[in-house]
């Protein structure tokens, strides 16, 4: 007997402006839904006589994956390893959010080392920055720095692979791997100026950033139905409805069950500070089942964008839904 189940976590990726423990709760938000009906499968389950079932659930140690594919990649074979590169990438990415505050884009060419043990060292990076001109030089700085940061902490986080084998000799190799950092609601050849002192308190805005010059939000964004709540029961409407939204429109395609394909999808998207969807990335597999998950996530209302200092920002989300067949 088959039985569908459901699984999906939502983590915004950004600092929500709360007491320290909220923000470690909020880094990575488990959320359960339980009794949801998912409507594209009930006649087909009903007519095989099948007893549908729903179980959610976001422990982490289900959500980990102890299996290392770069340990079946040779490091030489540079398809095999730029894919595994690229999907590594797409699971790890994040946006600066100062540059994010400010509609800042950039070409990011991180290079580094893999070393006779497979470990990743001597990680540099150099920003190309794109459609801005900055003012004064500190500004361009502060930028460039978010953008080499954040790409660095990408490849600093590569797992261990097979090292280097040329001529019988285990060697280091050195990699060049380009990360563009893009807004899809920015338009090609605009071009924008900036410096961060002119800002209506440059210095107190500065100090408000973390360590890793992310941003707090001011005001999160807010899900519809949810607008005359406190900021903390926003967050938990926001995520109720989100769990709600993706259960709603869940449909497991027949394709894949047929063939058996299941697993978990990883999907980011943004809401834009007009409170539409955008810039929707999937990583799972099989094309199939990434397409379902593209097909709920651009479902979703409009929500009131978030806000940082009164002024409306983009706030980048990650979520992740399993298909899975038993």
């Amino acid at each position: 007997m088959k039985k569908l189940i459901l699984l999906f976590l939502l983590i915004p990726l950004v600092s929500l402006g709360q007491n320290e423990d909220v923000k470690k709760n909020e880094k990575e938000t488990d959320l359960s839904l339980n009794g949801v009906v998912i409507t594209g499968l009930k006649q087909k389950i009903k007519k095989n006589k099948r007893k549908k079932t729903n179980d959610i659930n976001l422990s982490k140690n289900e959500l980990q994956e102890p299996y290392n594919p770069f340990l079946d990649c040779d490091i030489n074979d540079s398809s095999c390893f730029q894919n595994l590169v690229n999907q590594h990438i797409l699971n790890n990415f994040h946006y600066p959010q100062l540059a994010n505050y400010f509609d800042i884009q950039a070409m990011v060419n991180v290079s580094y080392t893999i070393d006779k043990n497979g470990v990743v060292k001597n990680v540099s990076s150099n920003a190309a920055l794109i459609g801005v001109a900055f003012e004064d030089v500190d500004s361009k700085k502060i930028i460039s720095d978010a953008f080499e940061k954040a790409a660095n902490s990408i490849i600093e986080s590569l797992p261990k692979t097979n090292p280097s084998i040329v001529g019988g000799i285990v060697v280091d190799k050195k990699f060049r791997t380009p990360i563009l950092y893009r807004l899809s609601d920015i338009e090609k050849g605009s071009m924008i100026s900036i410096n961060i002192n002119k800002i209506d308190n440059g210095l107190d805005f500065l100090s408000k950033l973390n360590k890793d010059n992310s941003m707090i939000l001011s005001l999160v964004p807010v899900f519809p139905g949810c607008e005359k709540l406190s900021e903390i029961k926003k967050r938990e409407c926001f995520q109720d409805k989100m769990n709600r939204h993706i259960a709603q429109n869940f449909r497991y395609p027949e394709i894949a069950q047929k063939k058996g394909i299941q697993g978990r999808v990883i999907i980011q998207f943004v809401v834009g500070k007009d409170g539409n969807v955008s810039g929707i990335k999937t990583r799972g597999p099989d094309p199939i089942l990434e397409k379902e998950a593209v097909r709920i996530i651009s479902l979703l209302p409009k929500i009131k964008p978030g806000e940082m200092e009164g002024r409306k920002v983009r706030v980048p989300f990650s979520t992740a839904i399993t298909f899975k067949l038993q």
